[in-house]
């Protein structure tokens, strides 16, 4: 089995630690991201960077 070719413009960091994804899943999580923004009232249609950081800690 070949290597799978890493994902170039969609990057994740757990605990601080950069974990590598390959291109299948960035362009699933770009799709279901971009989808779940476009239906929020008030979002840009200019979608240029999006950041998102869920806080394990902060949860109750």
């Amino acid at each position: 089995m070949g290597k799978h070719k890493v994902s170039e413009d969609v990057y994740l960091r757990v605990n601080g630690q950069h974990i590598e994804i390959n291109r299948f899943v960035g362009e699933f999580l770009k799709g279901a991201i971009r989808g779940i923004l476009k239906s929020l009232k008030g979002m840009p249609q200019n979608l240029e960077k999006i950041e998102i950081i869920i806080d394990e800690k902060k949860e109750g």
